[in-house]
């Protein structure tokens, strides 16, 4: 349930919500999400991370989500995964300047 995983979500500055799902996941909410953005938005990611790295051995083992708030205050600088990989930021409404767009 939606409600659920957004209770879940931790506020890591003010008005800046995360949600990380791990590969390992067991619950059947992470289960389901993990399931549906690896059937949709992974596979072009994945296709794109095989051609740069020159090798079919690419899997989804993290996922994020980021829900920022209007006035939400700015992330420093953070590295985003605890093991070496490719980082992709795909955002779902159209990002523009003033609402502060990853650097």
């Amino acid at each position: 349930d939606d409600a659920r995983m957004r209770s879940r979500a931790v506020e890591v500055t003010a008005g800046r919500l995360h949600l990380e799902v791990s590969g390992r996941a067991r619950d059947a909410d992470s289960t389901r999400l993990l399931a549906a953005v690896d059937a949709t938005v992974a596979p072009p990611l994945r296709s794109l991370a095989e051609r740069y790295l020159g090798t079919e051995r690419v899997a989804l083992t993290q996922c994020q989500f980021l829900d920022s708030a209007p006035g939400a205050v700015a992330q420093s600088w953070h590295r985003d995964n605890a093991r070496p990989g490719l980082t992709f930021v795909l955002p779902l409404e159209r990002v523009d300047v003033a609402m502060g767009p990853t650097e």
